[in-house]
C-alpha cells in the first residue's frame, strides 16, 4: 500500500474518530444541563465543549 493511501485512512480514522467524540462529549453534557440547569427551558447553549445555563450565566 503506498504511503498517500496510509496517510488517507489515516486522516479519514482520525476525522471519523474525531466525530463521534463530539458526538458523545455533546450527549453528555447535555445530561449534565439537564441536572445542572434544572429543564430543558433553562439551557443557553450545549456543545461538545461544555454548557451554559441561563440562570446564572456560569459556563461548566
Amino acid at each position: 500500500m503506498s504511503k498517500f493511501k496510509k496517510a488517507v485512512i489515516f486522516t479519514v480514522a482520525v476525522l471519523g474518530l474525531g466525530s463521534i467524540a463530539k458526538a458523545y462529549n455533546t450527549n453528555t453534557h447535555q445530561k449534565m444541563a439537564m441536572e445542572q440547569c434544572g429543564s430543558q427551558d433553562n439551557i443557553k447553549r450545549v456543545d461538545s465543549k461544555g454548557f451554559e445555563c441561563i440562570d446564572d450565566n456560569e459556563a461548566f
